[in-house]
């Protein structure tokens, strides 16, 4: 039996009555019908109709009545009793920025360090409604006066949509490009109080252009991406967890190194950040850039350029990799790889993963500097024992070039190549000059008398230099040149100048890079090849020189000058004879390029602890500071500025590197539910509040739906649950009408 409701029509009125029916077969045709078994009276409400069903289910179970107080029988009259919100804000997101940014305390400190006006709006409220701007829809300043009342801000930081407007939003953002320099510390030292000590620190150099003509700190130039276009440089220097400690707003065109370093002394002048390691890319991997951190006693973790392995000294394992097959093509280069990691294998490299292999290389002594004060020239006697101590370093292996070598002892190739030429001299001849009987002369002259090539002129020449005065010229030059000698020679700080030396292989960079040279190298053959065939078709108005000229630029574009030779020749054709190319390669030069493939060479102060395996994982670590860049790019949208000035310029890459501190913070809270900052703000956004006027107590009421099952797990793991409880919204939400501008404020 079951309870049916049917409907009866009377002078065109329609009533409704309960019946109790059950279900039983005609017995003539044994079809299946409902019969009557009681009525139970007319029915004027549907919920009279409910709870009739659920006595009768009660009854039937033996379960204790529960009375129906509303009915979802008619949904039309169900929705007609629903009233519309007034308004739909968005919410959760923005909330949980705002509650962020109090949790980790960058509200107290915004308000202690941004110079407060006459206005009863706090500078800090309009920064932080920029700051959630900026992290959840990031676009032009003016859009942001626009997407703000349609938010919860206005509640939330106490700021009517009226005050929040273009000039106010300008004005604020003078007052913090003049708290630049604080905001970094503070947001320092909170990271150091709710993190503890940081381990390393990474520092990088970024770009950004501009919509407009930009300011003056603009400089047109290639960007990262390849676009020439007008930009600044940012340098940033992070924590490992990618909290922003310090940045720097540079010059279009400035050269990173410099800038660089000049973030690091600014850290240098905090006693608990200076001597924290501080890893950088290979933008400081130059001597001259090493010594000015050794002289500064930074603690960092660079690699060199390849140019600087051999003024090192370091011998890398490289022998047995060379007779390796070389990749033809993109498939073979997986293959190869597997070759190369069996190989490597069997070297003395220590295995830290499957495709990094590590060498502990010592400590070194870095280069000296090259440069040198002109106009006071060696004594002879010094740049004899300069010359021995090249060709004996080069000999002994301990240095692959005479370059290099001379490089390490603070000359330039140069110099080196005419000190090396006193070696050219018989063995008494120099004894004589180690001795100091031909200091009265300059070291060029004595080097034009060693590359004579007849033996007895040389002998003649050199005993002339002993027999003769010197002219006046020359005498004043030997007063000088023990006091030259004195300056130039390098001082116990000089000769202590001692780094740490790691090298790290991978075979996937090592048979990419290998590919990629023969790549090219099939490239110049065939442009080789396309120049031949002009130069033997006699319509074609290409000159011989200008053939040379196009492959001399193509080697020089590829760094190639030193490891191949152009020849040129004649060659019997039809028509007569033609000029013909060939490009020999220098295989000691192109060994020696290839002995250096798959290899990076680390240095690092003396001081900076841990084993070599651990200077490897931490300079590998630097993926942090290209994870922030990454960050203020896509998510923060750093670039393109449209600001003009500047300190607007300036006051923006300050908003983006508060958003990215708050991305930062919320990514390490989620990490253990493996929940991006991006993710965790998608999961938010549909969460909004509702208004609806003249409803509360107050006046206007907030109601918040109830959570996603994702969105619960946010707050959660924030500690946030209060954003969602209906009492604390309706508490927290203070209506618009509340704070409005005051008789006394003048709102532009």
């Amino acid at each position: 039996m079951h309870l049916r409701l049917s409907s009866v029509t009377r002078n065109g009125k329609s009533y409704q009555y309960a019946q109790l029916v059950e279900s039983v077969r005609r017995q003539h045709d044994g079809m299946p019908v409902h019969r009557v078994v009681a009525n139970l009276g007319r029915i004027s409400d549907p919920v009279q109709l409910e709870n009739l069903k659920a006595a009768f289910d009660a009854n039937r179970t033996g379960q204790r009545l529960a009375p129906v107080v509303s009915s979802a029988a008619d949904p039309t009259k169900q929705t007609a009793r629903i009233r519309r919100p007034d308004a739909q804000l968005r919410y959760l997101d923005v909330a949980v920025v705002v509650a962020l940014l109090e949790q980790l305390g960058l509200t107290e400190e915004l308000a202690r360090l941004l110079p407060r006006e006459e206005s009863v709006v706090g500078p800090e409220r309009i920064v932080t409604a920029l700051i959630a701007q900026r992290c959840l829809d990031p676009q032009s300043k003016l859009h942001a006066v626009r997407w703000f009342p349609r938010t919860a801000l206005p509640e939330l930081c106490g700021v009517s949509p009226a005050q929040f407007n273009n000039t106010r939003v300008h004005r604020v953002l003078e007052q913090l490009e003049t708290s630049e320099h604080e905001l970094m510390r503070a947001l320092s030292r909170r990271a150091h109080e709710q993190h503890g000590r940081f381990a390393t620190m990474f520092l990088d150099v970024t770009d950004t252009w501009f919509f407009g003509d930009g300011p003056e700190l603009g400089r047109r130039g290639k960007v990262k991406e390849g676009m020439v276009k007008k930009k600044i440089g940012i340098v940033l220097l992070c924590s490992e967890e990618g909290h922003p400690l310090r940045w720097q707003v540079v010059q279009g065109a400035s050269a990173e190194a410099p800038a660089m370093l000049q973030t690091m002394r600014t850290v240098q002048q905090v006693p608990w950040l200076e001597q924290i390691p501080i890893v950088c890319d290979r933008a400081m991997g130059r001597s001259a850039y090493i010594r000015e951190m050794l002289d500064a006693d930074i603690r960092f973790v660079t690699s060199l350029i390849r140019p600087e392995f051999d003024s090192y000294g370091v011998k890398l394992p490289s022998e047995t990799l060379l007779d390796l097959p070389v990749a033809r093509s993109q498939e073979e280069l997986e293959t190869c790889a597997k070759q190369a990691t069996e190989q490597v294998r069997k070297t003395e490299l220590q295995e830290l993963s499957d495709n990094l292999f590590y060498t502990d290389l010592g400590v070194v002594d870095c280069p000296m500097d090259e440069t040198q004060v002109q106009g006071t020239p060696m004594t002879c006697s010094e740049a004899m024992r300069l010359a021995h101590c090249l060709v004996e370093s080069v000999a002994s292996r301990k240095f692959a070039t005479h370059a290099a070598a001379a490089r390490s002892m603070g000359l330039s190739a140069g110099q080196g190549h005419v000190y090396r030429n006193l070696t050219k001299l018989d063995a008494d001849q120099q004894e004589q000059v180690l001795s100091g009987q031909v200091e009265q002369h300059t070291v060029n002259r004595l080097s034009e008398v060693a590359n004579l090539e007849d033996d007895e002129e040389r002998r003649a020449r050199f005993a002339e230099l002993i027999e003769r005065a010197p002219n006046p010229r020359d005498a004043k030059l030997s007063v000088t040149s023990s006091r030259a000698a004195a300056r130039n020679k390098p001082d116990a700080a000089s000769r202590g100048r001692r780094v740490r030396c790691v090298a790290y292989f991978n075979p996937e960079i090592f048979v990419r890079q290998r590919w990629i040279a023969d790549t090219k190298v099939r490239e110049l053959n065939k442009l080789v090849g396309r120049l031949n065939e002009r130069l033997g078709n006699p319509r074609c108005r290409l000159t011989l020189k200008g053939a040379v000229r196009t492959v001399e630029d193509k080697l020089r574009h590829h760094d190639l000058l030193d490891a191949f030779e152009i020849k040129t020749e004649s060659h019997e054709v039809e028509a007569g004879t033609c000029a013909r190319l060939s490009l020999t390669r220098n295989e000691q030069q192109w060994q020696r390029r290839r002995s250096f493939d798959g290899f990076t060479v680390l240095v690092a102060h003396t001081l900076v602890e841990g084993s070599a395996a651990e200077v490897c994982r931490t300079y590998r670590a630097k993926n942090a500071v290209e994870n922030d860049f990454h960050v203020i790019k896509s998510l923060v949208k750093l670039r393109p500025v449209r600001h003009r000035t500047d300190a607007k310029v300036r006051a923006h890459v300050a908003l983006c590197m508060l958003a990215l501190y708050v991305q930062r913070e919320l990514t390490l809270k989620l990490a253990k539910d493996d929940i991006s900052a991006e993710l965790a703000f998608e999961q938010l956004e549909t969460c909004h509040v509702n208004l609806y006027a003249g409803r509360g107590i107050g006046g206007d009421a907030y109601v918040v739906p109830l959570p996603t099952r994702e969105q619960t797990r946010v707050l959660k793991r924030l500690g946030l649950t209060r954003l969602v409880d209906q009492r604390e919204v309706g508490l927290a939400l203070r209506p618009r009408s509340e704070f409005a501008p005051t008789a006394n404020e003048q709102v532009p």
